[in-house]
């Protein structure tokens, strides 16, 4: 454990000096001193101490009670006293500090190791109450969060049914002139039933069982999914020790891991040059029963717990972004597309693991978020083992211009337990089936640029690439829904059902 940080603020430099030694031989680390109170202020704000060792009387405008004041109002630092006076008025007036300690002088270095252990167990058992009320308060306003919107998709699932029904009506009896504008508030409506869709899919997961895995082949599957789309520019490191277990499920920890890495992913992407270069960092730590970084999560047993961190020299967030991040359909990619579903998965699931997340960020200086996952004790059998190497997992590669549509695509795909590779152009995706195996392809016929669906589809014939392919498109009069290829399994006109295309997909894989 890392030794307690106290900040001595005395106007006498030789009592000062006197105490620094002190507190040193005592096993402390004294970070800096101040002889003033307005100096003691700026030096809090700057060290951040775990105390301040204040004397009461300074010389100059601030003496020690005011400074101490505003450092605990401010910062919200214990304060420990110093004074060679008891009366009764300068009592009174230290009160109004909230000081967690009080020594008259002269004291003994027995007294004063003492008074900063009771002080220091007192300021830590109050930051782990505020921590436990912060984590309670959040998860009360995200349930809320989650209950309003679960009401909410009830109410658009029956009244989409009954207005996309009503213009499925409408269309076979309506006058030509009006059926492309009927058909065009068709397709709306059809694209908020998809976003509906994309809502449900937090709410229905069911009941985790709890079984032992594998970390290391989650990590590298969904690091494998990820870094087919991350741009070269970025430096990419991932570590998870091979005997590493968690209980849970690997699929919806593959999940939580693939939504972590793209948004550290989208936090890089369109930043200005910088002095560094952007990264992304993917480690593990195991924390055994009983490890003091696990006594900030309210509710949970003693350990042992994973923390999955993922971390990327993004723009960081504000306090407000961190405040909210885990709301369902808030996100910081305002113009840049995005549904800000990805976090309030992972939140999700998580706590159906017995788990949670953590985030440390600040403004300009990046975001780390910690995966906290219940471990298989370390070095104990675990019998009946989990793991994504028992039944080979099929790799779909979603290709698709239109990125709500895609996010949405690898999402369902990922949760159903595919390993979903994006790719948004014709060109993208003949790169990644030339370099990874693909077993199966979701095409949008109309795609931007030169290898369009189609072309794509011919560059698979030249190559004699036999992948199976489930085709979807928007036009009624494309030829591809008459006479497919012999590569293409299927084709689904859009707007079409998720359960739909999970059912070609697995009748196109043998899986039925």
């Amino acid at each position: 454990m890392s030794k307690a940080r106290i900040m001595v603020v005395e106007d006498e430099a030789l009592v000062a000096l006197d105490l620094t030694t002190k507190l040193r031989q005592l096993d402390y680390e004294v970070p800096g001193e101040a002889l003033s109170g307005e100096e003691a202020v700026q030096q809090a704000r700057i060290l951040l101490p775990d105390i301040v060792l204040m004397d009461i009387h300074l010389a100059g405008k601030m003496d020690g009670i005011e400074a101490a004041r505003q450092i605990h109002q401010d910062l919200n630092i214990p304060i420990v006293f110093l004074t060679a006076y008891a009366d009764d008025p300068t009592l009174e007036r230290a009160k109004a500090a909230e000081p967690l300690g009080y020594l008259i002088k002269p004291f003994e270095p027995r007294e004063l190791y003492t008074t900063l252990e009771m002080a220091l167990n007192r300021s830590r058992a109050d930051r782990k109450r505020v921590q436990a009320a912060e984590h309670s308060n959040r998860d009360q306003q995200l349930d809320a969060v989650n209950r309003l919107t679960v009401s909410i998709i009830r109410s658009f699932d029956e009244q989409l049914q009954d207005v996309i029904g009503n213009l499925d009506l409408t269309l076979m009896f309506e006058a030509d002139e009006l059926q492309p504008l009927v058909q065009e508030a068709r397709t709306s409506a059809q694209k908020v039933e998809r976003t509906v869709e994309q809502l449900a899919l937090l709410y229905q997961q069911e009941l985790v069982e709890r079984r032992p895995v594998w970390l290391a082949e989650v990590v590298r599957e969904a690091v494998d999914i990820c870094t087919l789309s991350l741009p070269s520019a970025v430096v990419f490191t991932a570590h998870c020790d091979a005997d590493l277990m968690f209980l849970g499920s690997s699929i919806l920890v593959r999940q939580c891991l693939i939504e972590l890495l793209a948004n550290a992913r989208e936090a890089l992407v369109d930043q200005p040059v910088r002095a560094f270069s952007p990264a992304i960092r993917l480690a593990v730590q195991y924390l055994p029963a009983g490890d003091p970084q696990l006594k900030v999560a309210p509710d949970t047993s003693a350990g042992p717990y994973l923390r999955i961190e993922v971390a990327d020299t993004g723009p960081g967030l504000d306090a407000e972004a961190q405040q909210r991040m885990f709301e369902p359909l808030f996100t910081t990619k305002s113009g840049r597309g995005g549904m800000g579903l990805g976090l309030a998965v992972v939140h999700g699931i998580a706590k159906a693991h017995g788990g949670w997340v953590e985030c440390e960020s600040a403004p300009g200086q990046g975001a780390t978020f910690f995966l906290l996952i219940p471990a298989v004790e370390r070095g104990k059998a675990a019998p009946a083992l989990e793991g994504p190497e028992a039944v080979p997992v099929p790799t779909v590669l979603v290709v698709d211009d239109e990125e709500g549509t895609r996010n949405l695509l690898v999402r369902t795909l990922s949760l159903k337990g595919y390993k979903a590779v994006p790719a948004d152009s014709g060109a993208r995706a003949l790169k990644l089936i030339e370099k990874h195996r693909v077993d199966l392809i979701v095409l949008d016929l109309h795609l931007p640029g030169l290898v369009d669906g189609e072309a794509l589809l011919v560059e698979l014939r030249n190559r004699q690439i036999k992948t199976p392919v489930v085709a979807v498109s928007t036009a009624v009069e494309d030829d591809l829904l008459f006479t497919p290829p012999e590569c293409v399994q299927a084709v689904l006109r859009k707007p079409f059902r998720l359960t739909l295309l999970l059912a070609e997909i697995q009748e196109a894989l043998g899986q039925k």
